[in-house]
């Protein structure tokens, strides 16, 4: 297909998008900003916002609540659109998948309280401590999950809008989430995900050092090397590790490093995907788009590393984590992973023998039988409107019970979860810096620089 037919493919498919979103009484406002920070690099970003038709934004802040990045400027604005409606979806459940009181359950099973583990004995010991563990008695509100590889299950809906609920248990980030007009690409991006910040928490929380890939690789993409060389010509550096936990899906962190401790001075981005190769490409152009982002913020940004420090703990919200980490005094909180690792990956690795060229339906169908396999199931709910549906997109949230979900804050860690601390020993991740382990540990991890 050529450049200027595919472009007027994609117009037709932003248009539809938004006439979509009108029709399901949607209004999206968009605003296009073209980058080029890396001079052979040139990205463009779209930043949408999603409102009701009476101009009530769902998110309350006044920034745009969906941002989408990339070389292309008509993939940037897809990116900025899907991310506004998922935002919008995830705090406006007026259209969406009913909530079940508990007397309404019609047979289906709830989410067991083993399934969903959350805090460690001396947190909850903690008279200061601001949250609780997930009881199934203490819910009030129930969805009703469809099972991607199971029957269905009755979820606590708090784990999956993030409106206010009176029986929250824990605050929820929008891991999970996805939009598309492709149910399997949808389902898979939300899967990937999940699986994705399961193996960054893990590492993160547990204070352990995963295995590094290196950023000039001969079998990594053109496009992840070429970030590398960009980073290497302006004082940057990029480090890659792997974060393929026991599931053995292939995940990828990457972390761009100022090395004169200029601001911003730590970025990262992770991804989740069918091959090393493919989730390493992705996670450095995450790096790349937080760096992007933060050398913006930190231009205008007046606060001392403190003050910020001081409203993460405060306010639960997730854009004060990179930020924080904007800041040469965040860096060390970040050690483990800045660390040497304990090896090198030198090859690629994917799902099946061919996991780059494969079709989403059939990457689909293998992750949800690897997750099988280790006991898990994943779930579903829909979280969009019907006249959206009509109108050929949907957002939905998907859910693996067992997995390790996104803390948000500097307390919020689930360190109760036994994934924390049993797949480092299980992977061969090293668990201090001189390579010897020393097991649980009853103290806080600082804050993440999750974006």
């Amino acid at each position: 297909m050529s450049t200027i037919a595919r472009n007027h493919e994609l117009d037709w498919l932003i248009d539809r998008t938004v006439s979509a979103c009108a029709e399901a009484g949607i209004d999206i406002e968009r605003h296009s900003l073209r980058s080029s920070f890396g001079g052979t690099m040139p990205y463009h970003s779209c930043l949408c916002w999603a409102s009701t038709p009476d101009g009530r934004a769902v998110d309350p802040t006044p920034a745009p609540n969906g941002c989408g990045f990339d070389n292309d400027l008509h993939q940037a604005r897809i990116g900025g659109l899907a991310e506004a409606l998922e935002r919008y979806c995830l705090t406006d459940i007026r259209h969406t998948s009913p909530l079940l009181a508990a007397e309404n359950s019609r047979g289906v099973p709830y989410l067991r309280e083993e399934d969903w583990p959350t805090y460690a004995p001396w947190q909850l010991q903690d008279p200061g401590f601001p949250h609780r563990p997930y009881s199934r008695d203490a819910v009030k509100s129930w969805a009703l999950a469809e099972g991607l590889n199971g029957p269905p299950l009755l979820v606590p809906a708090s784990l999956i809008w993030q409106g206010r609920m009176e029986d929250r248990f824990m605050p929820i980030v929008s891991s999970g989430t996805a939009c598309h007009s492709d149910m399997e690409n949808l389902l898979l991006t939300a899967l990937f995900e999940v699986v994705e910040r399961d193996g960054f928490m893990i590492a993160w929380s547990s204070r352990t050092r995963p295995p590094g890939i290196a950023a000039d690789a001969a079998w990594l993409h053109e496009d992840t090397r070429e970030i590398d060389r960009f980073c290497n010509r302006t004082g940057l550096s990029l480090m890659l590790r792997d974060l393929t936990t026991d599931l053995g899906i292939p995940t990828v962190l990457a972390m761009i490093r100022d090395m004169a401790g200029r601001r911003p001075a730590l970025c990262i981005g992770a991804a989740c995907r069918a091959s090393l190769r493919e989730a390493a490409l992705k996670a450095a152009k995450e790096a790349y788009q937080c760096w992007a982002w933060m050398a913006d913020e930190h231009l205008r940004l007046k606060d001392s590393f403190e003050q910020t420090y001081a409203r993460l703990r405060a306010k639960l919200e997730m854009p004060l984590h990179p930020l924080l980490f904007g800041y040469p005094e965040a860096v060390a909180f970040a050690a483990p992973l800045l660390d040497d690792p304990p090896f090198w990956r030198d090859t690629d690795m994917a799902i099946g023998s061919n996991g780059n060229d494969m079709e989403p339906a059939k990457t689909l169908h293998n992750c949800l039988a690897i997750l099988e396999d280790r006991g898990f199931s994943a779930y579903r709910v829909q979280l969009s409107p019907p006249t959206l549906q009509a109108g050929g997109l949907s957002v939905m949230r998907v859910i693996v019970p067992g997995l390790v979900p996104l803390a948000i804050g500097d307390r919020a860690f689930c360190l109760g979860h036994p994934r924390i601390w049993d797949v480092p020993a299980r992977c061969g991740w090293a668990t201090d810096n001189k390579g010897t382990g020393n097991g649980r540990h009853e103290r806080y991890p600082p804050p993440h620089p999750f974006p």
